[in-house]
């Protein structure tokens, strides 16, 4: 569904900060992943799904 632009930087392997939003985030969760370790991290969600070629619960 969605390809990576060959120009980006692959973000994946970077640190990360924990999200301030993350708790605001979870409110409108639509994810029903059991365990999922993005749950309310829209950012690192997104690029996962990105990734593998498919949109997250949230944007179906």
């Amino acid at each position: 569904m969605f390809q990576k632009n060959s120009g980006q930087k692959d973000i994946s392997k970077m640190p990360r900060k924990s999200c301030p939003n993350k708790e605001i985030n979870l409110e409108g969760c639509t994810c029903d992943w059991p365990g999922c370790s993005r749950k309310g991290i829209c950012c690192e969600c997104i690029e996962h799904h990105r990734e593998s070629g498919d949109l997250p619960a949230c944007l179906k």
